[in-house]
């Protein structure tokens, strides 16, 4: 994929229920490691809250 592309996501949300949000690819970066590059996108809060039906809540934030 590249900048511009739209990139559809399928989640299971905090109900179980399934979320459905499409996003338009803004930037690429890269962490040097292939399998984690390959397959590993980031969004803001709020579109994540929105995605997994999280309201203005979070189950687990992770950092790398």
């Amino acid at each position: 994929m590249k900048v511009g592309d739209t990139l559809k996501v399928v989640a299971e949300k905090a109900d179980y229920g399934m979320g459905f949000k499409k996003f338009r690819i803004a930037g690429i970066f890269h962490t040097g490691v292939d399998t984690f590059d390959d397959s590993t996108f980031q969004v803001g809060f709020a579109d994540a809250r929105g995605l997994l039906g999280m309201g203005s809540g979070a189950s687990q934030v992770s950092s790398c």
